[in-house]
């Protein structure tokens, strides 16, 4: 129906309204086989960049593939695709104005996200609302705003997947701000730890590496959290290399998978890379 989305992708909103950023948006939605047949609630993966998950016609690369990767897993998960606001791609994903890149909205886009899509979706579908139950998830400008999303809403997002971080547009600061961040979420933490997954690949830039590798390490000093981390040492910056590695992110959010398990797989590990 749509090129290459699985039946058990659809449209969920053509033009759903983010009052904060005044913008419409079309929403992607990805349930699980039995959803219609069953009276299950599911856990959720909210996701950027959502003409590049499912579909290569809607694509401005290539697709992840996230329906056909959870279709052969017999997916438990609900996955709502968010559309990258085209132009305005790159200030909605930064949460810091930049001086080459513009004013940021990055703080309208997640209180759009997290106000008012996140209920919505909650009241509409057949969801697990709690923490460890959600995740917010996506790659370079998508991994950085999926970053901010953790640090600073850890009571709605449980669960973090952060593909290729585009770090080097707020490096150095976005070290001291998540070292400062996680300090003060761990002072309120009484329930199950925050879960952070990091992937990056060496080839993608000079410093993609050793930016994952100070930001796993920095995450490791505060409690309440738990991270793990893949790098690939033959990793592209693009959706095929991310599609390759989503099914282990979605196995160790479901538990199918340790964390152990996914870092004995990682072509580096953290004492082979910069501090």
């Amino acid at each position: 129906m749509f090129g290459t989305a699985t039946d058990n992708v659809s449209i969920l909103d053509e033009n759903f309204y983010f009052p904060s950023l005044n913008r419409h948006r079309r929403l992607w939605v990805y349930l699980p086989k039995d959803y219609h047949t069953s009276d299950q609630h599911y856990r959720v993966i909210y996701m950027h960049d959502g003409q590049n998950l499912f579909d290569e016609f809607n694509a401005f690369g290539s697709e992840w593939g996230i329906d056909e990767t959870l279709d052969a897993e017999n997916g438990k998960v609900i996955v709502i695709g968010i559309d990258n606001g085209a132009e305005h791609r790159m200030s909605e994903y930064m949460l810091h104005d930049h001086p080459d890149h513009g004013s940021a909205e990055g703080s309208l886009y997640l209180k759009d996200i997290t106000e008012v899509l996140k209920p919505w979706v909650d009241n509409n579908l057949r969801t697990l609302h709690e923490p460890k139950d959600t995740a917010i998830a996506g790659s370079s400008m998508g991994g950085l705003i999926s970053l901010y999303a953790g640090l600073y809403f850890p009571h709605i997002y449980g669960v973090v997947g952060i593909f290729s971080p585009a770090i080097w547009l707020d490096a150095p600061r976005i070290f001291q701000e998540a070292d400062e961040v996680l300090a003060k979420n761990s002072y309120s933490q009484t329930e199950t730890p925050q879960r952070w997954y990091f992937y990056g690949g060496a080839l993608e830039s000079e410093n993609m590496v050793a930016e994952v590798a100070t930001m796993v390490k920095i995450f490791r000093k505060h409690p309440f959290i738990d991270v793990t981390y893949q790098i690939d040492a033959g990793g592209t910056h693009d959706e095929v290399v991310w599609k390759n590695y989503f099914p282990n992110f979605y196995k160790w959010f479901t538990g199918m998978t340790s964390a152990e398990t996914l870092e004995e797989q990682s072509h580096l590990r953290l004492d082979d890379t910069a501090s």
